[in-house]
């Protein structure tokens, strides 16, 4: 999901993820705010579906209730 960074200087910018696997072997996705900084780490997923899976949920839910980071 990486690589849908927002445009720099947008009033109003929808998160993006970053997918990361840690040393574990789990994975895990950290939402990315506009100037590059992670603003929130997710649980560790067994597997990278339902990492992605669980980043796509949380991007739809804050879509839908019109919260945007800034």
């Amino acid at each position: 999901m990486s690589g849908n960074e927002p445009e720099k200087g947008s009033e109003r910018y929808a998160p993006y993820v970053e997918l990361k696997e840690n040393k574990a072997g789990r994975w895990y996705y950290n939402v990315m705010g506009q100037n590059g900084q992670i603003l929130s780490t997710s649980e560790a997923y067994a597997k990278k579906t339902n990492a992605h899976r669980a980043a796509s949920s949380f991007i739809a839910t804050v879509e839908k209730y019109g919260i945007y980071l800034k």
